[in-house]
C-alpha cells in the first residue's frame, strides 16, 4: 500500500493525508478541534469535516482505526 501511495500521490497529497490521520487519531483521543488544530496545523473545518466522516462516512477510518488496534 504504501508504494501505491506514493506512486500514485505527490509529496504533499502524502503530506496531506497524514495530517488527516493524526487527526483522526486525536479525534479518537477525544481531544478538542482547537488542541487538535494546533498540534497539527490543519484548520479546525477540515477537522470538522473529518470528524463527520469518522462518524458518518463509508467506514474506512473506522477499519483503519479498527486494523491498527488488532496490531
Amino acid at each position: 500500500m504504501l508504494s501505491f501511495l506514493r506512486d500514485i500521490a505527490t509529496l504533499e497529497e502524502l503530506e496531506a493525508l497524514s495530517s488527516r490521520w493524526d487527526v483522526v487519531l486525536e479525534l479518537e483521543k477525544g481531544t478538542s478541534y482547537r488542541e487538535i488544530a494546533k498540534k497539527t496545523g490543519v484548520s479546525t473545518a477540515t477537522i470538522t469535516r473529518i470528524a463527520h466522516w469518522l462518524k458518518h462516512g463509508e467506514g474506512g477510518y473506522r477499519a483503519a482505526l479498527m486494523h491498527i488496534k488488532k496490531a
